[in-house]
């Protein structure tokens, strides 16, 4: 029991700092409220992989998947299940997005995977959780 503690007390900086990302505002925001529609939530999060693809920053990609299913997990486990329609509907429509590269005209990937249609980064992160 003790280590468990332990365990929550190490969680609550990376918990407090989850909490500031904006993929956590936008998808915490469309449990909150009644009328945030799930394809508003869709396109803010397709503006903030816009944004990380501009940025040309290495790994600013990858973060920003890791960073959307951190936030999906979190916002999923303090939700009770009969109130996460929304987030189950906001997966579904992610999925059929995929991100092209406005230079290339190619998809835009995280590691190996297409954004957003290979939903990447939320098998290992919701392995992580």
């Amino acid at each position: 029991m003790n280590s468990q503690r332990g365990h929550s007390r190490n969680l609550q900086p990376f918990s407090t700092a989850l909490k500031a990302w904006p993929e956590f505002k936008i998808l915490n925001t469309l449990i909150q409220r009644p009328n945030a529609s799930v394809a508003d939530a869709v396109q803010q999060i397709c503006n903030l992989t816009r944004t990380a693809a501009a940025s040309n920053k290495p790994g600013s990609l990858d973060l920003h998947t890791w960073h959307t299913f951190c936030s999906l997990i979190e916002v999923a486990r303090s939700t009770a299940p009969v109130r996460q329609a929304k987030l189950i509907e906001w997966v579904v429509q992610l999925a059929k997005v995929t991100m092209m590269d406005e230079a290339t005209d190619e998809p835009l990937r995280s590691e190996q995977f297409v954004i957003w249609k290979d939903l990447p980064a939320l098998g290992f992160t919701a392995v992580d959780e």
